[in-house]
């Protein structure tokens, strides 16, 4: 009898030792778990973490063509070749304004202005550069041009689309249609600035003090309408017009990086290229 009842006791002893055992191991192979790794032998908390595909740059929809014989004669000319056949004109909704509707009822805009394979209002500068005598561009003064750049309210649009002007030269907006227009300036470097006017209104005069590429322009009554101005702090830019061609007169010699511009579908595409002025003979 003491012989069945201390082995049962060992039994109930190695049960409930057994049972501890259990309880305790669960949690370290986790829920339905083998307790083995993975094919390899490697722990999977410790493997390197996935690699993410790199993001691509947008491609550039064009291509910068030089005068090689202007480079001799202080010019930096050429043209924009547009890559591709060219956009379709895309069409306004004007309803929201019924002046804007009746005066121009079939209002598009081309994003981007293609014409027989050149690109317009593309904004072309000198990034920088040094010149033959060893001074920096940055470093040079230059006179703050007298003549006015004009952006107008035409037929419900910005004309220009894209223009360039120089550190406190005056830009003049003016309204020539017969309805309340708005500029509205929204930069990054300069100071914000955003004006209504009336039809009728005098034009209105308006300065940038820092080089910026590129200063925002919008119309907040009418959300369609927007422009770009270049702002620096030299005279060595252009925009290209309705053949592609642009032209920068007046380049000392030197060697410089020249920048080009453009912004589509809300992309903003730059591209650079080395350039070297020699005097002309």
């Amino acid at each position: 009898m003491l012989k069945t009842s201390y082995l049962n006791s060992r039994r109930i002893f190695w049960a409930a030792t057994l049972l501890v055992l259990c309880c305790c191991l669960r949690p370290i192979y986790g829920q339905g778990g083998t307790g083995k790794l993975p094919p390899g032998g490697r722990n999977p908390i410790n493997r390197p973490p996935p690699r993410t595909p790199p993001v691509s740059e947008p491609e550039i929809d064009y291509v910068i063509s030089v005068d090689n014989a202007a480079l001799n004669n202080g010019r930096v000319a050429g043209d924009i070749l547009y890559r591709g056949p060219a956009p379709r004109r895309i069409r306004i909704d004007t309803s929201a304004d019924p002046v804007c509707s009746r005066m121009n009822p079939r209002l598009e805009i081309d994003d981007p202005l293609v014409n027989r394979g050149k690109l317009a209002n593309v904004f072309v500068y000198l990034k920088d550069g040094v010149t033959a005598d060893g001074r920096k561009l940055a470093e040079l003064n230059f006179p703050i041009p007298d003549n006015e750049v004009v952006l107008a309210h035409t037929g419900c649009n910005f004309m220009p689309h894209v223009l360039g002007v120089m550190v406190n030269q005056n830009v003049v907006i003016r309204n020539g249609d017969q309805t309340v227009h708005n500029v509205h300036f929204v930069p990054r470097n300069n100071t914000e600035w955003n004006q209504s006017q009336a039809v009728g209104a005098p034009p209105i005069t308006h300065r940038f003090d820092r080089p910026e590429i590129m200063v925002r322009v919008k119309d907040n009554q009418h959300p369609w309408q927007k422009a770009y101005v270049g702002v620096l702090n030299h005279p060595f830019f252009a925009v290209t017009g309705i053949e592609g061609k642009f032209e920068i007169r007046g380049v000392p010699p030197g060697k410089y990086t020249l920048a080009t511009w453009f912004e589509r579908d809300g992309r903003v595409m730059e591209t650079t290229r080395k350039v070297t002025i020699r005097a002309a003979p």
